[in-house]
């Protein structure tokens, strides 16, 4: 094993920082050799709010997890969220000048470069440039236009970008830890990465990771990202409404514990007379809660983070496009009946995450609050298969992820 096989992912998060490391073989398996993970202090809404907390938390993460895997790690890639990153849609086209007018391969990477030289916002960066579907003329949803006749050749590109600033902050939190950034990615398409099959991919999946500070989705159709977008809404602010509402503002550790033991995302009839005890070690006195109190709560930001992201696909009318269900992730996916309550808003079948892109996982890393670094340690595996093979041949029907190295370190307007 050497220093080429290894794959190291490490996400910095509202409420823990995560590294994990896998070998990777020649047939893009992954196995995991190393973890560690530690509380973070420095992070808010999966942005950098205390440089030196995170500096220290990470570097903590980072000595677990070498020790775990037996190997030092010089070079990681890092996922990238906050409410900065943004997905958008946007057309590239190109006259077909052949004799036949044959699309060629040559016209096909003409048409893409046009679809990603679109102006980013003042001082953005982008992450990622991910290729939809091609259009002949008005012949649409072609995978493949190679041999196809006609006059103009259109592609959709899907752009994830981010601020270039916050994006920078992040990288300096790993690379104080002499840790090199090999490459950025938006922790969504990571998430989405892990938990998702082919046939997801194909007919229709909705990926939604619903992290302390913030949550990301990712819808994916046709075998392609078609949507993407971050809300900085996430688990702490079920736990502050709680706090609000129950304890008058005067402790989020009582708050977490109701949501943690007695949280649901729907409320039930037969709760409304039941009530909870929670004992307090600091205050020594025992308080008890309705339990349906607690339960409206909680339902009512957590059908409104839903409802935000189904207004969002339904702007883009592709609020029909989860044939293969909705998937969630992140810690707050544990939250009891949330899957149902999911599948009433977007009125798909909704479950829970699962690591289906890595085999041999041990049980206690493959639970929805890992999807994201273990989809980095996949995204990574891809990268290093892609950096072998020329760009043009990454633009063709079977390529669904980011090109290598498009993270650009100027900013928009330089």
């Amino acid at each position: 094993m050497t220093s080429l096989d290894i794959i190291t992912g490490i996400e910095l998060g509202t409420t823990k920082i995560c590294v994990m490391v896998a070998h990777a073989d020649e047939r893009d398996g992954l196995r995991i050799i190393g973890a560690g993970q530690c509380v973070s202090h420095g992070i808010r809404k999966g942005e950098v709010h205390d440089p030196t907390a995170a500096i220290r938390d990470l570097g903590v993460a980072l000595q677990k997890a070498e020790s775990m895997a037996g190997v030092d790690i010089t070079r990681a890639y890092l996922g990238i969220t906050g409410k900065h990153v943004k997905g958008i849609t946007d057309r590239g086209s190109h006259p077909i000048r052949s004799r036949d007018h044959g699309v060629t391969p040559k016209d096909v990477e003409i048409v893409i470069k046009n679809a990603r030289s679109f102006e980013l916002e003042e001082n953005a960066s982008r992450l990622h440039c991910i290729q939809q579907n091609f259009k002949v003329d008005d012949f649409d949803n072609i995978k493949n236009p190679i041999g196809h006749r006609g006059h103009t050749l259109t592609v959709e590109m899907h752009n994830i970008q981010g601020a270039y600033t916050r994006i920078e902050n992040s990288i300096h939190i790993v690379r104080q830890n002499n840790v090199d950034v090999h490459e950025v990615a938006f922790t969504g398409l990571a998430s989405a990465l892990a938990c998702l099959g082919k046939y997801e991919k194909e007919h229709g999946a909705l990926v939604i990771d619903i992290g302390a500070g913030a949550t990301e989705y990712l819808l994916y159709t046709g075998g392609r990202v078609r949507h993407s977008g971050v809300i900085a809404v996430g688990g702490d602010h079920v736990t502050n409404d709680l706090n609000i509402g129950l304890f008058n503002g005067r402790s989020l550790r009582g708050a977490e514990d109701l949501k943690i033991h007695h949280g649901s995302a729907l409320v039930f009839p037969e709760c409304e007379t039941k009530r909870v005890l929670l004992s307090s070690g600091i205050e020594q006195m025992t308080r008890d809660f309705s339990l349906v109190s607690i339960h409206r709560i909680m339902h009512l930001r957590l059908s409104e983070i839903f409802q935000i992201i189904r207004s969002e696909l339904e702007k883009k009318k592709l609020h029909h496009h989860c044939q293969a269900g909705v998937v969630l992730s992140g810690g707050t996916a544990k939250t009891p009946h949330i899957n149902q309550l999911a599948s009433r808003i977007f009125n798909a079948q909704a479950s829970r995450a699962s690591a289906r892109a890595i085999h041999s996982l041990p049980e206690t890393l493959d639970q929805p609050e890992f999807m994201t670094c273990l989809g980095l340690l996949k995204f990574g595996s891809f990268q290093k298969r892609t950096e072998k093979r020329p760009v043009s041949t990454l633009t063709l029907p079977n390529f669904n992820f980011s090109l290598p190295g498009l993270f650009k370190k100027e900013a928009a307007n330089n």
